[in-house]
């Protein structure tokens, strides 16, 4: 107890009279164990678990074990550059996506987190991460073929080098020489998505269309990051007689896109 209550916001909230769960408690203590159960010798893990894994180190010794050694990576940002990746915040990359989505996904990741990405997603030697931050630095590559050049170097370990290939060649179509996908989408309005007084509720629908949840959709549209025609939804609802015979379209993901029939 009294180490788990040396953990800076243990501490603080205790000073403060602030409630501390049972269940923040144990959690260390269950994860902790788990390398007393099998003998660990090293534990890897995020930076944000680090107080757990020294749990561990504490709990081995009590049992009698050689303490494990620990190592620790960084955490991997979300596309938004902020919070870290999560689903429950939508700012993420599934590995099951669709590569053309995967590659509009890394294409919108801000500039300053893609040697962060470079780091903990690819295999490159120190010494090559090292090469391709001072090119950037010096202008010699530039954010925009670097973050290609992830994306393809991802979804080559993902789903091999031709889809890798395929997804540029689409996310080029599209969102470079603003080009209709050929292999676009119907989107289907159903009867119930209409609403009283003609309207859609664009989050549900988007929700079906590509999946993701709908608050989601909501964060994107309210961030003008869904368009018509490639003029940005400004509202959640929208005349349905607006959506029919449009191109909609959602922000860097090349894979989110279709055509809404008359």
């Amino acid at each position: 107890m009294a180490r788990i209550l040396e953990r800076d916001d243990f501490a603080k909230r205790w000073a403060a009279h602030q409630p501390i769960s049972l269940l923040e408690m144990l959690y260390p203590l269950a994860q902790g164990y788990d390398s007393v159960a099998v003998r660990a010798d090293i534990e890897l893990g995020g930076t944000d678990q680090k107080f757990n894994l020294f749990m561990g180190r504490d709990l081995q010794e009590h049992f009698g074990q050689p303490p494990q050694a620990i190592m620790t990576l960084d955490i991997l940002p979300g596309t938004d550059g902020v919070e870290r990746m999560s689903k429950s915040t939508g700012n993420y990359i599934g590995v099951t996506e669709d590569p053309r989505d995967i590659y509009g996904k890394v294409m919108s990741i801000p500039d300053r987190v893609m040697m962060t990405y470079f780091r903990l997603l690819t295999a490159h030697h120190a010494d090559e991460l090292s090469r391709i931050e001072t090119e950037l630095a010096d202008g010699e590559v530039s954010p925009r073929d670097l973050k290609a050049r992830l994306a393809r170097e991802l979804i080559g370990r993902l789903r091999g080098a031709a889809a890798a290939q395929a997804a540029e060649e689409h996310f080029d179509r599209v969102f470079r020489r603003h080009e209709v996908a050929d292999d676009v989408q119907e989107l289907a309005l159903l009867p119930s998505d209409v609403e009283d007084g003609g309207t859609v509720f664009l989050p549900a629908v988007m929700e079906r269309w590509f999946g993701q949840s709908r608050s989601e959709w909501r964060r994107r549209i309210q961030q003008g990051g869904v368009s018509l025609d490639g003029v940005a939804v400004k509202q959640l609802a929208v005349p349905a007689t607006e959506l029919r015979g449009r191109h909609i379209k959602a922000g860097k993901s090349a894979a989110a896109q279709g055509r809404v029939p008359d």
